[in-house]
């Protein structure tokens, strides 16, 4: 077993070498923040680094195996996504095109692309080192990542181009999830829909080091973001955004944390009416 093999074995584990494992962690990654923060930079080293350790094989084998398998992405793609996916299409006749944004080295909606019931264009800061890791790998995946950002999400999509823009737990990691929706809502057809899911208060709950700058929470149809310094600033409302679906709950992979799902549609009539 490997050094990194060994570090993730142990990260998280409320025993003595886990808690000095995840200790020096958060001390490393937090000097490093500081660090890329004084030179106006956003610190992407953490997510490097866990998604290295996972794409060279030496993360958590049955994650890996199950997404890159054509079956078990199945068990990945969000259950409520999938429903919304049949149910829009039966109102536009025919596929539709989605867009992820964080979507990370292999998004997690593959398996509605091999259906063959979405077209997903994926986005992600780190693009170019997840593809760079893809192929030294050797690793065939149906969505490769497109490099950019949710705050210039306009300079890589088009107005108005998708049904479906979806992010899972990654507008925390951004340097504004307001500004990261406002993108999304843009970049959603009129009578599309915007569908974000992510850990409640993340920030806190990991004691905001590297990316986790942010604590995303629900109260009432709108998410809001409050920053380590507990300023407040509104994520959702305003942006011409009407609520289809909220839901929270804790999730047994995140040690039973609450995490929510919110689903808006853009306000306007889409070209079917």
């Amino acid at each position: 077993m490997n050094i990194a093999k060994t570090i993730m074995s142990l990260h998280g584990k409320n025993t003595a070498a886990g808690r000095i494992v995840d200790t020096a962690a958060k001390a490393i990654f937090y000097v490093s923040a500081q660090a890329h923060r004084l030179v106006g930079k956003t610190d992407f080293s953490s997510e490097k680094l866990f998604y290295g350790i996972i794409l060279d094989g030496d993360g958590d084998p049955k994650w890996l195996e199950t997404i890159l398998d054509r079956k078990g992405r199945m068990e990945v793609f969000p259950e409520i996504l999938l429903q919304l996916v049949k149910e829009e299409r039966l109102k536009k006749g025919g596929k539709l095109k989605v867009l992820d944004l964080g979507s990370g080295p292999l998004s997690w909606l593959a398996y509605g692309q091999d259906e063959g019931l979405i077209d997903v264009v994926a986005i992600d800061p780190l693009a170019d080192h997840y593809r760079k890791k893809i192929k030294e790998n050797k690793i065939e995946y149906p969505i490769l990542p497109n490099k950019g950002t949710g705050e210039k999400l306009l300079e890589v999509v088009g107005k108005e181009e998708f049904d479906i823009c979806f992010s899972s737990n990654a507008i925390d990691h951004a340097d504004s999830p307001r500004r990261c929706v406002e993108g999304m809502a843009a970049a959603c057809k009129r009578g599309g829909l915007v569908y974000l899911q992510g850990n409640i208060r993340e920030g806190t709950r990991t004691g905001w080091v590297g990316l986790h700058r942010h604590d995303i929470a629900l109260e009432g149809k709108e998410l809001v973001d409050y920053e380590k310094n507990g300023k407040m600033s509104k994520v959702t409302a305003e942006l011409g955004l009407e609520l289809v679906l909220e839901k929270t709950y804790n999730r047994a992979e995140f040690s039973n944390h609450p995490y929510y799902v919110v689903v808006y549609r853009r306000a306007g009539k889409t070209s079917q009416d």
